[in-house]
């Protein structure tokens, strides 16, 4: 069975917003709505059918503003995850955190970040990235499973991030 090509080029776009660093949230939240009801289109009439279009979807319902997408990025992933496709593990530990956070819950797994901005030298305004709160509950094994990294090496990439 062949990928649906249509959704790849969503997917291509949504990962292509989040590509640069300086990023208009405001426009690409429009873009995002607007790819999210194209899919919910695609699934409607069945037209997502591989692991890959699964990914693809569940992705482009992970970047929805509204909790109900998240949930539906979450049972998107499962499904190519069960599939097959490698990359959902990550996606459906996200999509979880994701979901967790938007409840102001603990993470699980330790994908979600937050930000802040803070006077740095000069006076300039600088944004560092923090460890969305996690449950400590969750064993770096239980991780693993999902190609999450440990949760100290989470907690040490919140300084790469800019």
């Amino acid at each position: 069975m062949k990928d649906n090509q249509r959704l790849q080029r969503l997917y291509d776009a949504d990962q292509a917003d989040r590509s640069t660093k300086m990023i208009d949230w405001i426009k690409v939240t429009k873009r995002d709505t607007a790819r999210q009801q194209k899919v919910a289109v695609m699934l409607e009439k069945d037209q997502v059918k591989t692991a890959r279009d699964y990914y693809n979807a569940a992705m482009i319902f992970q970047h929805a503003i509204e909790i109900s997408g998240n949930t539906l990025a979450q049972r998107l992933a499962k499904k190519s995850m069960d599939m097959g496709e490698q990359k959902a593990k990550w996606l459906y530990a996200a999509t979880t955190d994701r979901i967790l956070m938007r409840q102001n819950k603990k993470q699980k797994y330790g994908t979600q970040y937050t930000q802040k901005y803070v006077a740095g030298q000069d006076e300039q305004v600088e944004r560092i990235f923090e460890l969305y709160p996690c449950d400590e509950r969750t064993t770096d094994e239980e991780r693993k499973k999902f190609d999450v990294p440990t949760l100290e090496k989470a907690k040490k990439m919140a300084s790469t991030l800019r």
